[in-house]
């Protein structure tokens, strides 16, 4: 698996986010907008995903758990640089520049194990790339997917609140200007 990539969609009338490989092999899909808890049929596996704005964790059918958190202790994702992924290895997925992000290996060396970015259809078709040496199995892949995701709507919808704000506080000043 070279790349996975996420796809909104309806299946039988109800919003699904569909995780496809670069096959276009169905890996998961998930129920939109994703529910904090949710059970998952993974690669023909049931998965108990467990996602908040401080974690994201994956108990996998042979009790194995993968996890994710900010860095920096009570931070959210939405305002991480740096995410500490413990799969059966342990990575980061480090911000590299304002929408750029990239996975690396916890180990001294820091080998680069894929990447991703919240441009050009961001969110909406968020894309994994993975380095064709990294040696991560499956699992850790879809797992990496999945974080991608999370962290690209956790700041996704931060820069909306943001936004909103901004613009319920600057229209009265505008249409004040507007009458003067």
């Amino acid at each position: 698996m070279e790349h996975t990539r996420w796809n909104r969609t309806r299946v039988a009338g109800s919003k699904v986010a569909e995780l496809r490989s670069n096959d276009d092999v169905l890996l998961a899909s998930f129920a939109q907008p994703t529910p904090e808890q949710a059970d998952v049929e993974v690669l023909g596996h049931h998965w108990h995903i467990c996602a908040t704005h401080t974690e994201i964790r994956a108990t996998l059918p042979d009790g194995r758990v993968y996890r994710a958190v900010p860095e920096d202790e009570g931070k959210k994702f939405s305002r991480s640089k740096r995410v500490v992924v413990r799969t059966d290895r342990n990575s980061y997925a480090v911000n590299e520049a304002r929408q750029d992000w990239v996975y690396v290996s916890a180990d001294a060396a820091e080998d680069k194990l894929g990447q991703f970015s919240g441009g050009n259809k961001g969110v909406r078709q968020a894309i994994t790339e993975f380095e064709p040496d990294s040696q991560l199995s499956d699992s850790e892949k879809i797992f990496f997917s999945l974080v991608t995701r999370h962290i690209l709507e956790a700041r996704l919808d931060s820069t909306s609140l943001v936004l909103s704000i901004s613009l319920l506080i600057l229209t009265p000043v505008i249409i004040l200007f507007a009458i003067l």
